[in-house]
């Protein structure tokens, strides 16, 4: 059921999962779907479907875009999304690795995140990354892909798909924290001819976390079938279940007497170890997709995404050491709520492509619809207070599950239409492109206690999106794009003006040495308008001020020099200045006591200069064949603790670097890898999502797996 608005579209703003080939096989496919050649060793891809819906060459593309393969992801050995992003350029994270997929890309922060181009829903927990084929970085705004989604950027994970040869693997890992966990890979053709294909992914974790009373406990089921009808028309099912129960951790807080980290053990959590506090996140999803050529001008693809979420939870939550805190304990909040969300996403794409002239063009056509209902239910609790200096457990929780406090179920409905234009002169030399989309986004409340609802609200918004590219040579690019996207601003029922955001980008890109140099550098500057935050003094009902946004501009770049068949080197780097802006009334209304002054602030949890690279090497030949071994080294800088809302202030925490190293031996059916994460064992702080919410880095983790190839 896609409500008002599927009556209205027909549906498109994903991106179609990436078919693989055998090795060293280049396979012609639909425009819906990646090609490329299956090197099982290169780390970066050199094309992605996003930002355009249809597979482009990076080069291609007026946007900054990074695409991390398979293979660096099983070097890496990700615990979360988190510790890929520190080798992306411009990218980076604040969450823990059983929270949901939060991330910050050229300064401006991200929650959930998008899976074979469909939006998850807001309150997943981290992505299990044995699904992941590989992950597509969309660096600022997008009036087509992204048009209500955050204004920095998108994540775009592709899955495992169906292939039509045999894949069969079981990876067994144990480690430190964080790492128990066992992975099967299956797939393969079902049928004689091949066109019947199927793949099938299990995976299982039961570690506990490197924090006090931290754990995840996991288990993930995706089976996915496909059926090529012809060598340019293929149907796609794919379904996933996962159900996760992982602990409640909310870091440490700020001592607002001296602005200062609360000087406790970094282990150390003021949340219940189970059965008091824990969390449970339940996920189902089934996804279709059919895409087709109906001739050698119009492309076709139409494909739905239905899932289910159910996440609930109890938690005892401290805040900050208030400034006249004088010893003793403090309370704590808490949070019991059982959240639900049911999602259903249609997207249909129309692909023309086609000469007037010598000009080359390139016409997208097409629209999304979508019900996101949320619906949320909590209930009164108490929570025994604590010493934040010398915490004792367990205490006392009590939650009163047989009465709601509330009961709201908001019907949000999404739908667009949108066309991008593509046009090629002087023999590729000149790219250029334009492109639009028209928005609507409606939200419909309920107080299910009271069984009473407010407005309808319906807002429109048209976007735009353009750019240009010069080629000088075959493999280089001079680029300019410009990129819009939005949000809905409503607050106690009424319509604020729609958040908005803008981005201007110019660089260079480039594929030298046969492609073996592969390189981005770019200048962005990215405005985002009409944020909210709470008015000082607060009232009853609470009331909100708008301020005027978020700007963030600097360099960021990502570089891959693929040395020799031996060697590999991956490197990323970012330098930008973000500021949340005030006006001299805004400061006084919002900083009433010891930031009167301030005429912009730093936005929270934000480094702005960091680097990261990354170094292999393989044994192609020898006795030590099959022998590899790397490292990484990643820096960010300090990063400033502000509230939640960017409206305070309270200082900042130091910069940090990290070093990760792994080995690996592959021989015969079996490969034997051994990573290492913060291998120093260095003493840092993570995150600074507010000042309730400090997350120091985890220590010193050594994991070992073994997988068996058959």
């Amino acid at each position: 059921m896609l409500g008002g608005t599927a009556a209205l579209l027909a549906a498109a703003v994903a991106l179609p999962a990436q078919t693989e080939s055998t090795p060293a096989e280049t396979v012609e496919l639909p425009s819906f779907v990646v090609t490329s050649t299956k090197d099982p060793t290169e780390y970066v891809g050199k094309e992605a479907l996003s930002t355009t819906r249809t597979g482009v060459m990076l080069i291609n593309l007026p946007q900054s875009v990074q695409v991390l393969n398979r293979a660096f992801i099983e070097d890496k050995a990700p615990v979360m999304l988190g510790d890929l992003l520190k080798f992306v350029g411009g990218a980076q994270t604040g969450n823990l690795n059983f929270s949901v997929d939060r991330f910050m890309i050229r300064g401006f922060t991200g929650e959930s995140d998008y899976q074979d181009g469909f939006r998850a829903s807001q309150s997943e927990s981290q992505a299990d990354m044995s699904v992941v084929d590989r992950v597509e970085i969309i660096k600022g705004p997008s009036a087509i892909l992204i048009a209500n989604g955050p204004v920095g950027g998108v994540i775009n994970k592709i899955s495992k798909s169906p292939v039509d040869y045999e894949v069969g693997s079981l990876k067994v890992q144990a480690g430190m924290f964080d790492a128990n966990r066992i992975e099967l890979d299956l797939g393969g053709p079902i049928t004689a001819d091949k066109k019947l294909q199927y793949r099938l992914i299990a995976a299982g974790q039961y570690s506990d976390g490197w924090y006090d009373n931290t754990y995840v406990h996991r288990v993930l089921v995706a089976p996915a079938l496909a059926y090529d009808f012809g060598p340019q028309t293929r149907l796609t099912v794919r379904y996933s279940y996962v159900n996760t129960k992982f602990s409640s951790y909310n870091g440490i807080v700020l001592d607002l007497r001296t602005n200062t980290i609360v000087p406790v053990p970094p282990k150390t959590t003021y949340d219940e170890n189970a059965p008091l506090n824990w969390r449970t996140d339940l996920v189902n999803k089934l996804f279709l997709e059919f895409s087709t050529r109906l001739n050698d001008v119009v492309a076709f693809r139409l494909a739905g995404l239905a899932s289910t979420t159910q996440a609930n939870r109890i938690e005892s939550i401290l805040s900050a050491v208030p400034a006249t805190y004088t010893g003793g304990l403090l309370p704590r909040s808490t949070t019991a709520i059982d959240n639900s969300w049911p999602r259903r996403t249609l997207q249909m794409d129309f692909v023309l492509n086609f000469n007037t002239g010598s000009v080359k063009h390139k016409l997208l056509l097409g629209g999304d619809a979508t019900d996101n209902t949320t619906h949320a239910i909590t209930y009164g609790g108490t929570s025994s207070p604590i010493d934040p200096f010398n915490p004792v457990f367990p205490g006392v929780v009590t939650v009163n599950t047989s009465v709601p406090t509330s009961d709201q179920k908001v019907l949000n409905q999404f739908g667009k239409l949108y066309f991008l234009e593509t046009a090629n002169f002087f023999k590729d030399r000149l790219q250029l492109t334009v492109g639009g989309s028209r928005n609507l986004a409606s939200a419909d409340t309920t107080n299910r206690l009271t069984n009473t609802g407010g407005p309808v609200i319906d807002v429109y918004q048209n976007l735009g999106q353009w750019g240009a590219i010069f080629k000088p040579t075959a493999h280089t690019s001079v680029f300019y794009g410009f990129n819009e996207n939005f949000n809905t601003n409503i607050q106690n029922n009424i319509v604020l003006p729609s958040q908005r955001g803008k981005q201007q980008e110019i660089g260079v890109k480039g594929e030298l040495l046969d492609g073996k140099i592969t390189t981005t550098l770019a200048y962005f500057d990215i405005k985002q308008v009409n944020l909210t935050a709470p008015s000082f003094p607060q009232t009853t009902p609470p009331s909100f001020v708008l301020v005027s946004g978020e700007n963030s501009k600097g360099f960021d770049g990502d570089f891959t020099f693929e040395v020799n068949k031996n060697i590999t080197v991956l490197a990323s780097f970012a330098s930008f200045r973000a500021r949340v802006p005030l006006t001299a009334q805004q400061a006084t209304v919002l900083q009433p006591t010891t930031h009167a002054t301030a005429t912009e602030l730093p936005v929270g949890n934000v480094s702005e200069e960091t680097f990261g690279a990354w170094g292999r090497y393989m044994y192609t030949q020898g006795g030590l064949k099959g022998f590899a071994f790397g490292a990484g080294l990643s820096y960010q800088s300090k990063k400033a603790i502000t509230s939640s809302a960017n409206d305070l202030f309270f200082g900042y925490v130091p910069g940090r670097t990290v070093i990760d190293a792994f080995a690996s031996y592959d021989h015969g059916p079996f490969k034997y890898t051994l990573n290492v994460d913060n291998l120093l064992d260095k003493s840092y702080i993570y995150a600074a999502r507010n000042q309730n919410l400090i997350i120091p880095g985890s220590g010193i983790n050594v994991k070992g797996a073994v997988t068996w190839k058959f």
